[in-house]
């Protein structure tokens, strides 16, 4: 779970550093995995990559209840468009790392698989540098404890830069 960690945070730099002249934000916010329905929490940085609405986003997530826990981490490529006045749709794919945990009580597994996700969603600005954001998500690791399946989050998101 560090190494995956410092990738995300090595990416985040390197799209941050790339385009410091451009806003960005910062997205925290919690959500539920329909999969046995665990609840968890959820942060990410929209980096915008020039000027055509293109953005990377690192993230790292949590979903956790009694049998499963789900711990997410990678980076996504997102598209941003204009929704009306206060408001942005945007939709992306990415991809990283997972550690997907069981427990059936006389039965555990645990697992670190590749992750593939992608995600739509849309954003309302509340403020200059303030919005709240609701998503949806698609989900699916890869190897021995596949799990594919749909989340929903929704938080506030806040912006840096410019």
């Amino acid at each position: 779970m560090k190494k995956l960690f410092a990738l995300v945070m090595a990416v985040a730099c390197l799209a941050f550093a790339a385009s410091a002249n451009a806003a960005g934000m910062i997205k925290v916010g919690g959500g539920i995995y329909f999969d046995e329905n665990p609840i968890g929490g959820m942060i990410s940085v929209d980096i915008p990559v020039g000027e055509g609405g293109l953005a990377i986003s690192p993230f790292g997530e949590v979903f956790y209840k009694d049998i499963l826990k789900l711990y997410n981490g990678g980076v996504n490529v997102i598209m941003k468009r204009p929704a009306g006045e206060n408001a942005k749709i945007y939709f992306g794919a990415g991809g990283g790392f997972s550690k997907v945990e069981i427990d059936l009580g006389i039965v555990s597994a645990s697992s670190s698989e590749f992750m593939a996700d992608g995600v739509a969603g849309i954003e309302f600005s509340v403020g200059e540098s303030m919005a709240i954001f609701a998503q949806g998500k698609w989900i699916g690791t890869f190897g021995d404890a596949e799990a594919r399946n749909f989340a929903a989050q929704a938080g506030i998101a806040f912006s840096f830069g410019e």
